[in-house]
């Protein structure tokens, strides 16, 4: 399902609109659900179903109620908003929406057991019975993933007759017990570890039970009903981010957890029948960081790095050998076949766990190898950088660009660092040698220019610096944490009085904010209607479940508090997580949210913001006006949706400016944070209002004018270049999807170079993240196509072997030229290019390439 299309403006019973938090520079987190998520470990988090000792269920009144048909909460907290909104109507109404395209259902319990204790089921049929259509281990399901795509190979199944009770036993090897070839884990104990020979749950922290059947009668489900496991572990579970360094390294980092010695770093591979039950353990380590650095390959004879994140590799033969391969060595194509028949190792994982001596925490969230490969360099791309590094004549001659070979087998071409300031001249042979580092990279390279012209020299490299510097890309993202208070079983036991003082403290802390918004919402009320249930709206949400759209409703009016007890599924804190991000995402007239917190013991969602209730809502209507102004100055009816799209494109580039102060001020925080001087320039209100801003306001405005055109759109996260941090859109275009960059498309040099593209064209350039949709929904956004792409539809996109003549008669008439060719081309490809068309035009010129954009100019 397609996140839904812009509701123009009426009387509505949901609500629509548009969000971002991004900035360009910044923190990502690349996991499996790519969030920036943190736990807080100071509190335990209790089930709604209370299970007795025994492992029986006992359920509330309130739940006994909720299985006789009372879906949702009943809490006065949920009947009115501070707008009069009737939020258990809008509950009620977002979950019949969405209804039909839910696969499973959520029946809002969560199973708490110990790491090797056993599930209890009461039925009140038997499940042996003749009449019986599915045995017990067919009705009653454990799965790793709440997609149930992954079962879980449980120890027993065994039926009580006396008692109507069936035991679901843990597996006899869990999920992610750890195990070692490179690091001594001797001096640890617990059935966490491979050499336990006892059953239990491994370090997985959560399950889902997906029941088949009715449990009181045996009688088939239209849908699975799923209840929430979760694995008591010793200490609470940390979360981690991956952040590279400025120059190319994979770095983890994780907030300290209390009570752990140490943390355990592993690798985990996942295929056809999901996460093994063993892990790769390859760093132990006492600090909260982790830096590949420490693996890098160095020259014997000099400090130069050679190669880095081998360890991420994803490949067997790189685009950069096997080219030279096909043209050095074809009778060695043979074991090129290699990767054909064996696979990438794409089903890698990376994750973490805390450990002491009582025990261990649950797995970290688990990063995709996959995705780390695509952002993380390894090596330079020899073969790929003959031509640029030693055959340079003139100034003007310096390359722009060099090629490095990514972890996925790739070639990624880098913009190249010069230090203009420390140039060594031999005037007497003629040249001159300059210093060059790959940008994002630790590799350098000692740059020999011959043929200099002295007497434009000085002009020349300030042609040069200024050419670098507009090829310089423009990305980032800041994205904002979330926590989650949930601790851990060891954690609950302890009686430390001063942990009991904290969390009465921080309990009378929730329960003053809790009353201060009902204050704020009473007070706010009292103005509006209170027999409203329909809310008037003039924009529409972006949303792909019923919880993303209602928090998303919620967002937008500011509201700090967000009980999602009404959703059965917010019994996953990671649905929660999910529908967080995708609301903030993709609704950018929700401005300025720092962060949040979940409480799943009562499934109330906690959201901080940039603004005030009263200014955010000033600032929306503000922003609503100027999107109405733009768009009846840049739309017509007549307008087909390429024409809509390129408009917006054009307005963005011609009356916006990059924020470069904020860029800076982000980086002074390490991108975790921005003054409150730069707020707007990360969100809608900057580049639409104050015309100005960094690449979370230019794709946040992007998605408000494609809304009010009718275009479809999104705002896509990941990482620009492989390790920059950003933000940009997918629009569709008259059904097809296609990736629009308009920050890095306000270029005076290469313009428009990401317009239209699809994924596998921009896939070097625009590595996409999992934050911006609901997990699993990302693919129906796939961008398969560049027909559209912006140098096809001028005309000035020509293959390689006719492009040289067409950018000579442009040098002939003009004196410059640019103009597109295939997108992966390599610098010996352009060499030969470009002079064939010196020699065509008779020019003497100077050019560089990047994406297969040529750029030449006499």
């Amino acid at each position: 399902m397609k996140l839904n299309q812009l509701v123009k403006k009426g009387i509505v019973t949901v609500l629509t609109a548009t969000m971002l938090l991004t900035g360009c520079g910044g923190t990502d987190t690349v996991a499996e659900t790519d969030k920036a998520v943190t736990e807080d470990a100071s509190s335990e988090a209790t089930e709604e179903t209370e299970w007795k000792e025994d492992g029986t269920q006992e359920n509330s009144e309130e739940q006994q109620a909720d299985e006789q048909g009372d879906e949702g909460s009943t809490d006065e907290s949920l009947k009115a908003d501070a707008s009069g909104t009737d939020k258990a109507a809008l509950a009620e109404e977002l979950k019949k929406k969405y209804s039909a395209s839910e696969k499973t259902e959520y029946d809002g319990n969560v199973i708490k057991v110990s790491r090797d204790e056993s599930i209890q089921i009461e039925l009140g049929y038997d499940p042996w019975g003749d009449d019986v259509t599915l045995s017990p281990s067919e009705s009653y399901v454990v799965y790793q993933d709440a997609e149930l795509q992954y079962p879980v190979d449980v120890f027993t199944y065994e039926y009580d007759a006396d008692e109507g009770m069936l035991t679901v036993g843990p597996p006899y090897y869990g999920i992610g017990e750890m195990d070692s070839s490179e690091i001594d884990l001797s001096h640890l104990s617990g059935n966490y570890l491979v050499q336990d020979e006892s059953e239990g749950w491994g370090t997985l922290g959560q399950y889902y039970l997906a029941a088949y059947v009715d449990a009181q009668t045996g009688k088939e489900l239209e849908k699975p009903l799923v209840t929430v496991i979760k694995v008591q572990a010793e200490l609470s579970t940390p979360q981690m981010t991956f952040d590279p360094t400025d120059d190319g390294y994979a770095r983890f980092t994780w907030k300290e957890v209390e009570g752990a010695d140490g943390y355990l770093l592993f690798r985990i591979d996942k295929d056809e029948e999901g996460l093994w039950d063993y892990t790769y353990v390859y760093a132990d380590v006492t600090d909260t960081e982790w830096s590949s650095r420490e693996e890098d390959v160095e020259s014997d004879y000099s400090d130069e790095v050679l190669a880095l994140n081998y360890r991420f590799q994803q490949f067997f033969f790189d685009d950069d050998l096997e080219e030279y391969l096909t043209e050095e060595a074809s009778e060695l194509l043979e074991f090129v076949d290699l990767e054909e028949e064996y696979g990438q190792y794409s089903t890698e994982y990376y994750g973490m766990i805390a450990y002491n001596s009582e025990g261990c925490s649950a797995m970290s969230n688990l990063i995709s190898a996959a995705d780390l490969a695509k952002m993380l360099p390894t090596e330079k791309a020899n073969y790929a950088n003959e031509e640029a590094l030693y055959e340079i004549s003139g100034t003007l001659d310096l390359p722009a660009v060099m090629c490095v070979t990514m972890c996925d087998g790739s070639t990624a071409q880098k913009v190249i660092d010069y230090d203009f300031d420390n140039i060594e001249k031999v005037e007497d042979d003629n040249y001159f040698i300059i210093q060059a580092k790959i940008s994002q990279t630790p590799f350098t390279e000692e740059i020999h220019a011959y043929d200099v012209d002295w007497e434009t020299f000085e002009q020349d490299i300030e042609t040069v610096k200024a050419r670098q510097e507009e090829l310089k890309n423009k990305g980032g993202n800041v994205a904002p944490s979330l926590t989650v208070d949930e601790g851990s079983e060891a954690e609950s036991k302890e009686e430390d009085s001063e942990e009991e003082d904290a969390e009465t403290e921080e309990k009378e802390d929730t329960e003053v904010k809790e009353e201060e918004a009902d204050e704020k919402e009473e007070s706010k009320s009292e103005e509006k209607s209170d027999d409203s249930e329909t809310i008037d709206i003039e924009v529409g949400v972006t949303a792909n479940s019923a919880m993303s759209e209602y928090v998303a409703i919620n967002m937008l009016e500011t509201e700090e508090v967000i009980d999602l007890s009404a959703f059965p599924e917010s019994a996953d804190t990671e649905k929660i997580v999910d529908a967080f991000f995708e609301a903030q995402y993709q609704n950018p007239l929700i401005l300025g949210i720092q962060g949040g917190g979940i409480d799943p013991e009562n499934r109330l969602l906690y959201v901080e913001y940039d603004f005030s209730k009263e200014e955010t809502a000033k600032k929306q209507d503000e922003i609503k006006a100027r999107v109405e102004e733009i768009a009846s100055e840049i739309f017509s009816d007549d307008m087909s949706d390429l024409e809509k799209e390129t408009a917006i494109n054009e307005w963005l580039c011609e009356n916006v400016y990059y924020d470069e102060d904020a860029l800076k001020n982000a980086e002074k925080y390490s991108f975790t944070m921005v003054d409150e001087d730069f707020y707007d320039s990360f969100t809608a209100y900057g580049v639409l209002v104050d015309g100005v801003g960094v690449c979370a306001s230019y794709s946040a405005g992007f998605k408000l004018l494609a809304d009010a055109a009718g275009l479809e759109s999104i705002v896509v996260t990941g990482y620009l270049d492989g390790s920059v941090p950003h933000a940009w859109n997918k629009v569709n275009v008259d059904g097809t999807w296609y990736i629009v960059d308009s920050t890095n498309n306000d270029n005076d040099t290469i313009n428009n170079a990401l317009f239209n593209l699809s994924d596998s064209a921009a896939g070097n350039t625009l590595v996409e993240n999992d934050s911006f949709v609901l997990n699993g929904t990302e693919y129906g956004y796939a961008a398969e196509e560049d027909e559209l792409e912006y140098y096809h539809t001028t005309d000035r996109y020509y293959d390689t072997d006719v492009i040289a003549s067409e950018l000579a008669e442009l040098l002939e008439s003009d004196g410059e030229a640019v103009l597109r060719t295939d997108y992966d081309i390599d610098d010996e490809t352009f060499y030969e290019i470009a002079q064939e068309a010196a020699n065509q035009s008779q020019k003497n010129i100077s050019g560089f390439y990047w994406m297969g954009v040529i750029h030449l100019a006499e």
